[in-house]
This record gives C-alpha cells, structure tokens and sequence, in this order.
C-alpha cells in the first residue's frame, strides 16, 4: 500500500528532523512516497524538495491537498498556527501528524480535541521525546519500580525567545511520558532576566505526581551550556538520563543500584545511528505514524488528548501562575 506523504511548514525542524528521518524511511519503504510540501516561502519549499526528495512545491496548502489528496498530512508551522490549521486539515479528513504544542491554550487544545473526535481522522501529536531511544529504554527499566523523586533539569544557551514555555513543554510532557502518570501539583516560582534588551523568564518548579513520586524542575534559557537531564531516585536504584544536547551527546543512561554502577548506555551504540534526528526520536516517531497509517489503525497513544495536561501546565509557566493543581484529583 503506497502513502503519499505532504508537507506543510519547511522551515527548521522540517529541514533539520522531520525531513531527513522520512527521507530515510521513503529509502527504507518504497510504500513511501514524498509527495509535496509546502511553505509560504517557495524558495523554501524548493530548498526541502530538493534537499529530502519531496516531487512538488506548494505556497497554498489547501491548494496541495486539493490537488495532491495525500495518505498522510506532516504540520510543521509556528506554534500559534498549529491548532488552526490542524483543526482544518482534520476537517478535510487527512490523517495528521502535527508539532508540539498542538495548542497554546487548553481551551484551543480542547476545541481541537473536539474537532478531531467528530471526524474521526488518525491524528498524532509529535512529542519526539517520547521516541527517543534512550527514553525507550529507561520507560522499560521503570516498570514494576517504585518512583521517589524526579529531579529535571532543561537549559539552553542565549534563547531569548519572547515564550520559552513552548519548548519547555518538552520536559514536562517526556516526565508524563517516562512516568505513565499525569502530574498531581506543582508549585512555581520564577526569576526575571535580561539578555541585552530582551528579557528572559527562567521556570523552576517543585511538586508531585499522582504516584506520589516528588519532582524538581529547572528551565533555565540563558546557561553557559545547552542540556537536557533527567535523575529518577527509587529506594535502590538511581537514573541518569543526558539526552544529545552540548556535551552530553549522542547521549547516555547509567543505572546505579545500592551504589554500584551497573549498567551506563551510549545513545548511539543503543540505536545504531550518530545521527540527531534518529537520537532525538524523529525517527521512530514518524516511523510509528506511518505504520500506524499502513495498518490502518483508528487511535494513538499519542492523540491530542495525550497532551493535555503537558499544555495545561504550559500555559501556567507562560501566565507565570504560583501553581498547578490537577483537577482530576
């Protein structure tokens, strides 16, 4: 069964990610077909088919998918484009992989949550951590333990970006992941920078999960070196998860117990690949939806309702809000 693939949005994490992993998959699957793309910029559409394979370059995207009628829709755009678009694009009844966040607010997610409930379009958010393959493993080593505490630390270098809450949805929404429970409070408390002209919020955050385990939480944007760690404490064992940023690349997990370290995982000896967007998960996640599409399965794991509460607590830390509180306790 061939799936034609179309593109919308080839900025950044198209050219970079989402690009060169379906790249990989189309070379991998001849079922797999680079259909088009699109960008309000043709040049950089045309920079995308030319780079990653796609056969037609669009500046219209409804135009796109009225001529090319695609198998599968990728939505790459700007954050607050994304929930009307993808809300569009599920109208028209095309199965949809759209980035993170797939809203700003919760009020949008849920419109969007409805809106795909009524047409019934195979949908997926793309949370790529989730598909890391070091984040793979250490899920699999949290089955059965018991979780006392959760420390996560998130930096980047000079990111003045007017709303960093968008990317760190990251780690609040990888912690859901790993855990397998939603968060039960948070308590947040936030430090006021400037980087030039430009002011920078930094997040931190302590509280619980609904599995009683407590958590620690930094988001800091203006460090002297880009990270993204993870330390999970049980009563015998300890967790350390560095993801492929800055000095930790490609990666690594070490597993201690009763002080013994004995098991340290390379993230690419783990995969097979050096390269970022089979580490960072591109690879497997759109691999996953384009399975998914193949066997025609009606529901994701990973649907819009997956990240509600991730883009509930986003929208607390962009409110600067003193706290969280689920309200499914």
């Amino acid at each position: 069964m061939t799936i034609r693939l179309a593109l919308i949005g080839c900025g950044y994490i198209a050219q970079a990610s989402h690009g060169p992993a379906l790249a990989r998959l189309a070379i991998e699957d001849s079922d797999i077909e680079l259909t088009a793309c699109c960008d309000t910029s043709l040049d950089r559409a045309q920079e995308l088919c030319a780079k990653i394979g796609f056969r037609h370059s669009y500046t219209d995207y409804r135009h796109m998918l009225d001529v090319e009628r695609p198998d599968a829709v990728f939505l790459l755009v700007p954050v607050h484009l994304t929930a009307p678009l993808a809300a569009q694009i599920l109208q028209m009844g095309f199965p949809l992989l759209a980035e993170k966040p797939p809203a700003l607010t919760v009020a949008d997610l849920d419109a969007l949550i409805q809106a795909a409930a009524a047409t019934r379009a195979f949908h997926m958010v793309a949370f790529n951590r989730r598909f890391a393959p070091l984040i793979t493993e250490l899920k699999s080593l949290l089955v059965g333990q018991t979780i006392l505490h959760v420390e996560h630390t998130f930096t980047r270098v000079r990111r003045t970006d007017p709303d960093f809450s968008t990317t760190a949805i990251h780690g609040i929404d990888s912690l859901r992941w790993l855990l397998g429970t939603d968060f039960r409070s948070l308590e947040f408390r936030y430090r006021e920078l400037q980087d030039g002209s430009k002011p920078v919020t930094v997040f931190s955050a302590q509280g619980s999960f609904n599995n009683d385990a407590g958590v620690h939480l930094l988001f800091h944007p203006l460090s002297g070196v880009p990270a993204e760690r993870t330390t999970i404490h049980t009563p015998h064992e300890t967790f350390d998860l560095r993801l492929n940023h800055g000095p930790d690349a490609p990666g690594s997990l070490a597993h201690w117990q009763d002080g013994k370290l004995i098991r340290q995982i390379d993230a690419a000896k783990l995969c097979g690949s050096s390269e970022d967007f089979v580490l960072s998960g591109f690879y497997a996640e759109n691999a996953a939806f384009l399975q998914a599409i193949q066997s025609g399965e009606r529901a994701s794991p990973h649907d819009f309702a997956s990240a509600r509460q991730s883009v509930e607590v986003m929208q607390c830390m962009r409110e600067h809000r003193s706290d969280y509180r689920s309200s499914q306790n």
